[in-house]
């Protein structure tokens, strides 16, 4: 064994002594083992990461889990007596803990383990002794030929008769659910269009198995009147899921059919006239529907998902669907008309799991784009999550946000990954959360796993930009900076936004130090915010000044055209003026959220000796020392 290797035991038997040590307190956690071992939580997070692959928190876990395991083999503890010796404050906690670890609920520990300590121990010693062994007799030769003989034809037999139904029942199938046409002229049943379907989505996308491609996506694949061979193909899916709205009377009635995509027929259709008041049931009739047509097979926890109703009052139900719709549009006024409604569905459930949910993103989105400071958005945010989480913990939505905002507002690495875990292994089709979760990995400088799950994102949400510009982000702070390019290509296949194009390509153009190729592409930007202005001054400023002196008019003019942002300290950087460079990247600190990813950006590397610039990585609990 190398030093390293052993400094690296010697440590983990040392933080695995310390966290036995308060094996009891069911408040022991990460700072208090950082504390314990004279590290700050950054570099315990760190260290543990590299060592083990795991986070700290699970670190702490899996020691008590397997002290909880040893004491319900050697004594005669109850589960519960158990559970508080090792630390967890709640036993039904602790049961689902210790099933997800070792696969079967702890009042079975005592069989299970004995077994297996028996089956440990018999391998143990035939790998220390040689064992001499008699040969067998030839009837026992015979006797066991035989029984092999006959059940290989019985299980063949058996696998011939069920082949198509398990090949039916477990081979990996995929859909997207489009939204509900509104045939009818009444702007306000459009929420409804879209919010009863991105609820059935939503209920498919927590099975296990079963690719559920996201709304953002259908909606724009929705409006072109592809056919549903068209559909499979742009969105890579085997099932769609389409039908129309519109009002008759006091009631409304809603058709719906499941198509094979590949095949362009109907699987199943049926169409409901309904009041306002039963639209729930229908939600969880149809979804109930696309699961036996498509021959899955659902864990309980499955079925009690398809099946839950959130709230019994329809007209709370009504408003959350219409703040979803409000939500997704992503303008201020927008939000804050969301978050009006999600308090009016409250007002008339205060148990509404997923109006908080919705108010945590309203909020928390909110204050990404500015629209909120800080201070404001961010704890209404998080007391929004916390208390969805208190009514159902099993709400992957809520989660998400506590991990954005773990990562992007409190830089707590440990709960980002914690949450964000969580959110996938509850709901494992979310596009939100792997994003979120890429972005995570980016952050702390984990580019494969970054890499990993933008992908999983985008196979999820093909057609959403911000997908793909997280993706080129992704290459190119990985210094993969052709694939960078090819991504801003797809991008702006999506959006056709030149100048967010131009802007993209001129910093890769930077990165590779194609300064007039980046001159070029910066005078094409600038010229589309200034249309009656002759540019040629800009080509003036590099010939005479070369590069250090056309970043600087760059930094000042996309200062005044997009105020402060991290882009500014780059340029900043790039030509070496490290004390400006500094100050934005300290302005920004003030406001959390818009620097989380400096200490891995390719732009800032030369400010990594600078003192000030490793205080700051400190106060984001990310500095190497």
């Amino acid at each position: 064994m190398n030093s390293n290797s052993g400094n690296d035991k010697a440590f983990l038997n040392r933080l695995t002594s310390i966290v036995e040590a308060n094996l009891g307190d069911e408040n022991f956690g990460v700072s208090e083992l950082a504390q314990e071992i004279g590290m700050s939580r950054s570099q315990l997070f760190f260290r543990v990461k590299s060592e083990t692959g795991k986070s700290v928190s699970q670190f702490i876990r899996e020691i008590r889990l397997s002290k909880a395991l040893e004491l319900l083999k050697q004594s005669k503890l109850t589960v519960s007596e158990v559970s508080y010796r090792v630390g967890f404050g709640s036993p039904a906690y602790f049961n689902k803990c210790f099933h997800d670890r070792f696969g079967f609920p702890p009042g079975e520990a005592k069989n299970q383990s004995d077994s297996e300590s028996d089956s440990v121990q018999h391998l143990e010693k035939s790998n220390r002794t040689k064992v001499t062994i008699r040969q067998p007799s030839i009837l026992i030769v015979v006797s066991v030929a035989i029984i092999v003989v006959i059940g290989s034809y019985l299980g063949y037999q058996t696998f011939s008769k069920n082949k198509s139904q398990n090949e039916l029942s477990f081979a990996p199938k995929s859909i997207v659910v489009l939204p509900l046409k509104n045939l009818s002229n009444n702007p306000e049943i459009q929420y409804l269009a879209g919010g009863i379907m991105e609820d059935i989505l939503t209920r498919l996308s927590y099975i296990d198995g079963l690719i559920v491609k996201s709304r953002i996506s259908s909606e724009k694949i929705g409006s072109e009147n592809l056919t549903a061979r068209e559909v499979a193909k742009e969105m890579d899916v085997e099932y769609l899921l389409e039908g129309s709205i519109i009002p008759e009377g006091e009631k409304i009635r809603i058709n719906v059919q499941l198509i094979s995509a590949k095949e362009d027929k109907h699987v199943w259709a049926n169409h409901y006239d309904k009041d306002l008041n039963e639209i729930l049931p229908f939600i969880t009739e149809v979804s109930s529907q696309i699961t036996n047509q498509l021959k899955i097979i659902l864990s309980s926890e499955e079925k009690e998902q398809i099946q839950k109703v959130y709230t019994e009052n329809m007209e709370a139900y009504r408003l959350y669907l219409e703040g979803r719709f409000y939500y997704q549009l992503r303008t201020k006024k927008n939000f804050k008309k969301s978050i009006d409604l999600y308090n009016q569905a409250l007002a008339l459930d205060s148990n509404y799991c997923l109006a908080y949910a919705g108010l945590a993103d309203s909020y928390i989105t909110s204050t990404w784009y500015g629209y909120l400071p800080v201070k404001t958005g961010l704890p209404l945010s998080k007391t929004f999550a916390l208390k969805a989480l208190k009514i159902d913990r099993n709400l992957a939505e809520a989660h998400a946000t506590l991990g954005a905002i773990a990562t992007y507002f409190e830089f707590d690495w440990d709960t980002a990954e914690k949450e964000l875990k969580m959110a996938l292994k509850i709901n494992p089709s979310y596009a939100r959360a792997y994003k979120l979760y890429s972005e995570y990995m980016d952050v702390i400088g984990n580019k494969e796993m970054a890499r990993q799950y933008i992908d999983k994102a985008k196979l999820l949400n093909p057609s959403y930009t911000n997908l793909y510009s997280m993706s080129f982000h992704s290459y190119m702070w990985n210094g993969e900076l052709d694939k960078a390019l090819e991504e801003s290509e797809k991008i702006f296949d999506l959006q056709k936004k030149e100048t967010n194009f131009l802007l993209r390509n001129f910093r890769i153009r930077l990165l590779q130090d194609s300064i007039p190729q980046a001159v070029d592409l910066f005078i094409k930007w600038w010229s589309a915010y200034n249309p009656d202005e002759d540019p040629a001054f800009i080509e003036e400023i590099y010939r005479e000044n070369g590069k250090e002196g056309f970043l600087r008019f760059v930094a000042e003019d996309y200062k005044k055209e997009k105020g402060i942002r991290v882009e500014l300290a780059e340029f900043y950087a790039l030509i070496g003026e490290t004390d400006s460079a500094i100050i934005i990247l300290k302005d920004l600190a003030s406001e959390k959220g818009k620097c989380a990813s400096i200490k891995y950006d390719p732009f800032l590397q030369d400010l990594k000796k600078d003192p000030r610039f490793l205080a700051l990585l400190r106060n984001m609990n990310m500095a190497d020392d």
